[in-house]
């Protein structure tokens, strides 16, 4: 299997004074020279836009990262949806 990377891109779509609009994270992995964008358990998601070939010299995440920003103008990504941050029972109680 293909180690699971992180990607992290701003977005400055329509944003005032050159602040920041969005911050998305995603997450990919590489195989057989393909970049494949992936949910945080590493299943890739459906369809043709979401992986890119990789050309000799080309940088993997770079392209990961345009497919992600692809994904973001496209409204398909799960930005509202809910925090996940593991196991709630190795949370310290506040």
């Amino acid at each position: 299997m293909s180690e699971l990377r992180k990607v992290t891109i701003v977005t400055m779509d329509g944003a005032p004074y050159g602040m920041p609009d969005k911050i998305a994270k995603g997450f990919y992995i590489v195989d057989r020279n393909v970049v494949i964008l992936t949910d945080f358990r590493g299943k890739p998601f459906a369809g043709s836009g979401n992986r890119k070939l990789v050309k000799r010299g080309e940088n993997p995440e770079l392209i990961a990262k345009a497919l992600l920003r692809e994904r973001v103008a496209g409204g398909h990504h799960d930005m509202d949806g809910p925090i996940r941050c593991g196991d709630p029972r190795l949370v310290a109680p506040v």
